[in-house]
């Protein structure tokens, strides 16, 4: 009889330490740290970017697509991320779902129940995708639907997009479509961006080496907006970074360029340069023209903030 009551209190144990291993692991826990929503990020501190072209000092503005988020910092095993959406308000990427939500006032650093206007969910048939980060589109690009059979984003689109082994996948909120695309064996930060009307650029970095890959969403087919695919059209490697990874993309006020950073793998130290890129698709030799002019940036300021800092 004693040994009965050993065993079922050693099973008793067993399944009280699981029962509590197991809060602990889904409970999120609040810390004082700086909060980061990925696990590595640059951040341009700058607002601006000034470059010496050929022709005259042309001054950028950064349009940054990072957002602190509100809280201290809370530890969670889903991917999470800050965005503000075409009618600048703030939204939260958890997991599968995304919530809008609003504070009261500009002190208010809680996101409390009443603070959420509204909540939605990824389609169930998604897989089960890290998205880690997004492009929004707030107009209409493009000049026609079929225009050198390139599918123009609709006005408002928000393209979630993340790494799953050797392929990043972009699922399209308005058109809820999910289009994945073999990057092969890459680091695991990769950070794209619209170019113009359907062509997309992707940086990337594998084995110290920044590249570019460069994405045209078109159709298949005239008149069947159903029959869709994202194309993989080039890579380029960008020489001014060697032994560098982490590279991350900058919209900036002129569209034709963009700002592109990345670390030193052996002093962290950031590097950012101004790309202008002239790119065209002609579909009819599934081809893709594309001319970049690089340009060194006058007194910037960038940050890394490691994973550790979480």
């Amino acid at each position: 009889m004693k040994f009965i009551h050993t065993i079922f209190l050693l099973y008793f144990c067993i399944n009280l330490f699981s029962f509590s291993l197991e809060e602990i692991i889904n409970n999120p826990i609040k810390i004082d740290k700086e909060f980061n929503p990925v696990d590595y990020i640059i951040i341009y501190q700058s607002e601006t970017a000034v470059i010496e072209t050929n022709t005259e000092t042309k001054t950028l503005n950064l349009k940054k697509n990072f957002e602190k988020f509100p809280h201290d910092s809370y530890l969670l095993s889903q991917p999470l991320f800050i965005f503000i959406n075409e009618a600048n308000t703030y939204n939260i990427f958890l997991g599968n779902r995304f919530y809008i939500f609003s504070f009261t006032n500009a002190s208010e650093k809680d996101i409390k129940e009443n603070t959420i206007i509204n909540e939605e969910s990824l389609p169930s048939d998604i897989p089960n995708i890290k998205f880690t980060d997004y492009i929004m589109l707030s107009r209409y690009f493009g000049q026609g639907k079929f225009e050198s059979r390139m599918s123009s984003v609709t006005s408002n689109e928000i393209i979630f997009y993340g790494k799953e082994g050797e392929n990043i996948y972009f699922y399209y909120k308005c058109q809820k479509k999910l289009y994945n695309v073999n990057f092969g064996e890459i680091d695991e930060n990769v950070s794209c961006k619209l170019l113009k009307e359907s062509i997309y650029v992707c940086a990337f970095s594998k084995l110290g080496k920044v590249k570019l890959k460069f994405l045209v969403l078109v159709y298949l087919e005239d008149a069947n907006s159903e029959n869709l695919e994202l194309r993989d059209m080039a890579n380029l490697d960008i020489s001014d970074f060697a032994n560098h990874d982490s590279a991350i993309f900058y919209n900036t006020s002129d569209s034709d360029y963009k700002i592109i950073c990345a670390r030193n793998k052996i002093n962290n130290n950031i590097k950012c340069i101004a790309i202008e890129f002239d790119v065209s698709y002609l579909y009819e030799s599934s081809s893709l023209t594309c001319n970049l002019n690089y340009y060194e940036i006058n007194d910037y300021q960038a940050t890394y903030l490691f994973k550790e800092n979480n």
